[in-house]
């Protein structure tokens, strides 16, 4: 796990989230490793829904903490197409 990763786990917006958010972010994080970005794109893309279907909701800082710290192991490409796909939701 990366240190942004771990950063973002041990921040005040993680250990603030409700029981069930944490977790679902934990599994989509654990599922996006080692995955293309594509791959990783439709990860967040499914758990997105699975948490709007749940009515859970991530505040503005809690969203850029974890975009921040995902996007950290990324290339300049593949961080301007998260990016680009992102802007599209």
């Amino acid at each position: 796990m990366s240190s942004e990763l771990n950063s973002f786990y041990e921040s005040t917006a993680f250990r603030r989230l409700a029981p069930a958010k944490a977790k679902l972010i934990r599994e989509m994080v654990d599922m996006m490793e080692n995955k293309s970005t594509n791959e990783k794109m439709q990860i967040m893309i499914s758990y997105g829904f699975r948490m709007k279907n749940n009515g859970l909701t991530l505040t503005s800082e809690e969203s850029s903490l974890l975009l921040n710290a995902l996007q950290q192991n990324l290339s300049p490409q593949e961080r301007q197409k998260m990016q680009t796909l992102l802007q599209m939701f």
